[in-house]
């Protein structure tokens, strides 16, 4: 017996059924047509739930991620201020000095300079002379 038949008999099989209990099978199927068709629908709605929790869970664990590496960087580069100044007898670290050791830790001359800026923005450090860094209660 193929699936066509298969599907004949078992229409038969519910007309006769709905015939005996009274049942219209239409309202029946159609009911339960519209019960698939929303759990269809709720599968969809659950997936994109999921789809957006983990995008949103994503961007949180980006977010952490670059905010620790912000952190690092900053503290790397106020290393490199706080070295500098340590060996220079003008007792500032100069800005070129400062990128070239931040290059030697992987940073590159833009980001440097944004994170100098970024410092300088926040009282971490200031300039006393025109590109010239110390660090703040140092």
């Amino acid at each position: 017996m193929d699936i066509v038949e298969t599907k004949v008999n078992i229409d038969k099989e519910l007309l006769e059924k709905s015939k005996e209990y009274n049942v219209d099978i239409d309202a029946f199927l159609d009911t339960e047509f519209r019960k698939y068709v929303g759990a269809i629908e709720d599968k969809k709605k659950l997936k994109e739930h999921k789809h957006g929790l983990k995008a949103t869970l994503q961007n949180i664990f980006n977010n952490v991620t670059n905010i620790e590496l912000q952190e690092t960087r900053r503290e790397s580069i106020k290393d490199i201020v706080k070295k500098l100044c340590n060996e220079s007898k003008k007792d500032y670290a100069i800005t070129e000095r400062i990128i070239r050791e931040a290059e030697l830790q992987g940073l590159e001359p833009d980001i440097t300079i944004l994170i100098l800026e970024r410092l300088k923005r926040h009282g971490e450090i200031y300039e006393p002379v025109k590109n010239g860094y110390r660090l703040t209660g140092s």
